[in-house]
């Protein structure tokens, strides 16, 4: 078992039912989830996870995916969850990928939304730098969304943000280790789709058209359901053929009217797709 804590947990459903794992995406925490978890609770036994340096999760210095795939089966073995599925929003997909790659716990299926196993150029730079730069010794929090908004335009990123932030003896203090995130930022952004530990060589190109076809990637037969937004980038055409290469029993869906945050922007469209795809295979 790892030295680290375990990951701190929602639980919504009959411990009986299937088991789902929820993982969040890059500044999110399991409160982003608790609409599709309730919702999931009526069949499924649903855990909704902050990922290390979120949420009330445990801080650390290292966000490798091996890493934080290994916090995840830490949990599994620690509550004896048995015929867990995973469902993960963009670095929570990652990590749920990660997982179907180490192999060290059986998984019966997942659900991976808006992300594929390739590295990204990164997009976060202006949000993590005024994160960072925030006076939090400011007595109201329309204080601080005041000075987010001098950088950050969207009100709903702006609330999303907000999220990290938290109230503690009358101090605003993060519940993000937002330097962490920031240092760790670049292996957020890869994956390494071959066998072994974390690497990926910088002079590969950002996107899987580098990929070849030999026999190095890592395979797996779980079933797995791509998830992507019409409005996002984040899943080409192009990626769903490597995607075919190493998931090789997965499945593609696209839901209409939605960008990368597919469960908030669509919701209903987005439920409707999981619980098809879980509904048929559990």
């Amino acid at each position: 078992m790892s030295e680290n804590p375990l990951l701190f947990y929602r639980a919504f459903g009959e411990t009986g039912n299937p088991c789902i794992l929820i993982l969040h995406g890059l500044l999110g925490c399991s409160d982003n989830w608790l609409t599709v978890a309730k919702k999931l609770s009526a069949n499924y036994y649903v855990l909704i996870i902050d990922l290390r340096n979120h949420g009330q999760s445990f801080h650390h210095e290292s966000m490798f995916y091996s890493e934080m795939a290994k916090d995840v089966e830490n949990l599994i073995l620690s509550l004896g969850l048995k015929e867990v599925s995973l469902l993960g929003h963009s670095m929570g997909g990652k990590v749920a990928m990660e997982c179907l790659k180490r192999k060290k716990v059986p998984f019966k299926l997942a659900v991976v939304v808006d992300i594929a196993p390739k590295p990204y150029v990164g997009e976060h730079a202006v949000i993590l730098s005024t994160l960072q730069s925030l006076d939090l010794m400011v007595s109201e929090r329309s204080l601080l969304d005041s000075q987010l908004s001098k950088k950050i335009d969207s009100f709903m990123l702006r609330q999303f943000l907000l999220k990290t932030i938290t109230r503690k003896n009358g101090v605003f203090i993060f519940k993000i280790n937002i330097e962490a995130i920031i240092s760790n930022y670049e292996s957020i952004l890869n994956f390494n789709p071959r066998q072994g530990d974390d690497y990926f060589d910088s002079d590969d190109d950002n996107n899987s058209e580098q990929f070849n076809t030999g026999d190095d990637y890592f395979q797996s037969l779980v079933p797995i359901l791509f998830v992507r937004g019409d409005k996002s980038s984040y899943i080409s055409h192009k990626d769903i053929n490597f995607i075919r290469l190493i998931f090789k029993n997965s499945f593609f869906e696209t839901v209409e009217n939605a960008g990368h945050w597919v469960h908030s922007e669509n919701h209903h469209s987005f439920m409707e797709v999981v619980t098809k795809f879980l509904n048929t295979r559990m």
